[in-house]
């Protein structure tokens, strides 16, 4: 089943509301107003007299108390009756797309964006703020180029670099993400979040060094995240740091007892390191602290797959598929669980629907394993390969009647393709791929003891 302990993030909002520069979007937004404020007064010094300056100064006043209060509405008219003087204002403008974001009315805080930039066409904070709100509405594409415009006038500006950051994550863009999260940290280097989600990209790439640097960092800003230590531990636990890893996630339970997520990816960490039983228990305290976590009932489930106790994992993992029905990796790990119980057709179709999902290196190197089960030698073959083209991937398998272990998915693919090309009388194949397999994961046994086999029926 695949390893799978990071965290989908669905959305752009829940993104920014809880990411972006490790504080809310609206104290980002009041930090725009705020520079927009002296400017303003500036202009009216110079253009208007005293009185009418004294007045849309207190105006611009009163609208950035209301928007620190929270009285949106009562904010709204105040942009709006400056407006009426000076319908020119693009800090106004601003200030008004501010409010309306604050009120959710998106579409209405992109026009008066729009007509910020109209009145200042070199207004950084504009273009930003277009992009977060394309964000909101997962145009992600239109999203980059807003940020994109903005960092062109302004390559410093921290929002649109991290918005950005977000953006290119959220669209699996992972290398251009990872440059763009090295600015956006360079610029805001106490951001612990901004760690965070570098630490998850890297352990993607499986960069797993360079991620446990970047949750380390994350630490070391803030030692009381506990989502840091839950990084920390994920990262431990592929490297196969066992002890290590659980020091973490007991470091994370210890900071926040009721972060759901933490005793979820402990549950993991505990079964890859044998210990099932705790590793239930684990699983079912994440979804006793949150009952709508997809992780937890997918922890549950490979905990009880492990246990080959594989309806109650089927189970599991139903319940986490009615809460993420488009979560490719829980499929795959349907699809295994009825592999297991060799009911095949089951497993083709549920693995199918996965790789229409998203394909990934585990989910072709099952279908693969279900194909030679169907006796479809040259489907599993293609099967194989394609997994080799795909990123490599942390999984845990039974190559065996009753033994787990955990290994690579092109490891398993390797594997699987040696016992199709012996299965074909193709010996020599056969041995360069357990070769291979055994390459890419030098304790894989299954794949040692396939080679000694296949060598000794050569010398017949």
């Amino acid at each position: 089943m695949v390893v799978s302990m990071r965290t989908r993030r669905k959305g752009f909002v829940g993104l920014f509301l809880t990411v972006v520069a490790a504080v809310s979007i609206s104290s980002l937004f009041l930090s725009s107003q705020a520079s927009a404020y002296p400017t303003a007064k500036q202009n009216y010094l110079i253009s208007k007299n005293n009185v009418e300056k004294q007045n849309t100064n207190k105006l611009f006043e009163q609208g950035l108390a209301l928007e620190s209060a929270g009285e949106y509405k009562k904010a709204e008219a105040i942009w709006r009756q400056i407006l009426q003087v000076e319908p020119k204002n693009s800090e106004a403008y601003l200030n008004l797309g501010n409010n309306l974001y604050h009120q959710r009315k998106i579409d209405q805080a992109i026009a008066a964006y729009r007509k910020t930039i109209e009145i200042n066409p070199n207004y950084a904070d504009a273009y930003s703020n277009i992009g977060m709100m394309l964000g909101i509405q997962g145009k992600l594409d239109d999203a980059v180029v807003h940020f994109k415009k903005a960092i062109k006038i302004d390559p410093n500006h921290r929002l649109a670099n991290t918005g950005i950051s977000i953006a290119l994550r959220l669209q699996n863009k992972l290398d251009e993400a990872v440059v763009a999260y090295g600015k956006a940290i360079e610029l805001d280097p106490e951001n612990t979040t901004l760690y965070l989600d570098l630490g998850d990209i890297l352990g993607r790439q499986n960069k797993l060094d360079e991620a446990l640097t970047a949750y380390s960092k994350a630490t070391e800003i803030n030692p009381g995240s506990s989502q840091a230590y839950v990084g920390v531990g994920n990262i431990l636990t592929q490297q196969r740091k066992w002890e290590e890893a659980q020091t973490a996630y007991n470091k994370a339970i210890e900071i926040d007892p009721k972060n759901a997520y933490a005793w979820s990816s402990l549950s993991h960490g505990l079964r890859l390191n044998n210990n099932q039983q705790s590793a239930v228990s684990a699983a079912r305290q994440a979804i006793k602290l949150n009952s709508k976590l997809t992780t937890a009932y997918n922890a549950l489930g490979a905990a009880l797959g492990s246990q080959n106790q594989f309806d109650e994992a089927i189970f599991a993992y139903r319940q986490a598929l009615e809460l993420d029905p488009n979560n490719s990796d829980i499929r795959t790990n349907l699809a295994e669980a009825y592999y297991y119980q060799n009911k095949f057709d089951e497993a083709f179709s549920t693995v199918q629907d996965s790789i229409k999902q998203d394909g990934s290196a585990f989910s072709y190197a099952l279908l693969g394993n279900i194909l030679q089960k169907q006796n479809k030698l040259d489907e599993a073959i293609e099967a194989y390969c394609q997994a080799l083209n795909l990123p490599n991937e942390l999984i845990t398998t039974r190559p065996g009647e009753t033994d787990w272990v955990l290994t690579y998915s092109h490891a398993m693919a390797h594997n699987g393709l040696g016992l199709v090309l012996k299965q074909q009388g193709k010996l020599e194949a056969a041995i360069k791929e357990f070769e291979l397999a055994i390459s890419v994961d030098s304790d894989f046994m299954t794949a040692k003891e396939n080679l000694k086999q296949a060598q000794q029926r050569v010398k017949l």
